[in-house]
């Protein structure tokens, strides 16, 4: 949910689903239906966008890129009353559906493409009637795409790091935790593969006194190129909500 406070008043938007992941063969297309609520209390001019974008660090969180022209020429709306680029108003609390049409050239090369969905409110000064002044809000749903003849991409990884993140101290190769703490580890994945994915399994840990931990990893996407930080369960989860709140772009 993405906010904004002008003049008194809250401005909200909503997105779902916040994160699609598809697999597509050249020269085919797929659709998807997306849904954008305004639940605040004023009307909004809203127009659409697709931007690709990079990580920007181990924990999910991404830079967007507006000026890639190829990737943006895949994407469409299959509304009969509404292009994607094209203003449209969204009443106060009301819904709007959108069909997004993703095709992917013949000849593609097979590898990942990452892109984000955005609606961003276009600031009106006339809406139904009245004068209104609107702090600019953005929403965004990203989007993982992977371009496959096969539908099975090599998908390949490597252990960049595991070590203790809460050891006391270290003796030689060996490092120490307090008996009465949990061990809080650090695993770092690169992706060495042709494709996202998400790893899974558990970690397993038995203490001198006969202490055992098991901690499940999280499902969390480790996209082509990168290194992303994996966390366990009970973990602060990654990928968190922009801090700022007049732009709102949930993590892969």
């Amino acid at each position: 949910m993405a906010t904004s406070a002008t003049q008194g008043k809250t401005l909200s938007l909503g997105i779902w689903p916040p994160l699609l992941e598809v697999m597509i063969q050249p020269g085919k297309s797929i659709t998807q239906v997306y849904k954008i609520a305004n639940p605040s209390e004023s009307d909004v001019v809203l127009t659409s966008l697709i931007a690709s974008f990079t990580p920007t660090d181990e924990r999910g969180n991404i830079e967007l890129i507006t000026n890639n022209s190829q990737l943006e020429n895949w994407f469409s709306f299959q509304n009969a009353d509404l292009a994607l680029g094209q203003n449209f108003v969204l009443k106060a609390g009301k819904e709007q559906e959108v069909v997004l049409k993703i095709t992917v050239p013949a000849g593609t090369t097979e590898e990942d493409h990452y892109a984000t969905l955005i609606f961003e409110t276009v600031p009106s000064p006339f809406l139904g009637g009245q004068i209104t002044t609107q702090a600019r809000v953005k929403i965004g749903a990203n989007i993982l795409l992977t371009v496959s003849q096969t539908g099975a991409p090599v998908r390949q990884a490597k252990i960049k790091e595991f070590s203790l993140a809460n050891f006391q101290f270290s003796i030689l190769n060996f490092q120490l935790v307090d008996s009465f703490d949990k061990p809080e580890f650090i695993l770092r994945l690169q992706n060495t593969g042709q494709a996202f994915f998400k790893p899974t399994g558990t970690i397993t840990i038995n203490g001198w006194f006969n202490q055992k931990y098991t901690l499940d990893l999280l499902p969390e996407n480790v996209l082509t190129n990168s290194v992303r930080q994996i966390g366990c369960q009970k973990d602060p989860p990654s990928g968190e909500t922009s801090a700022n709140p007049q732009l709102c772009v949930i993590g892969y």
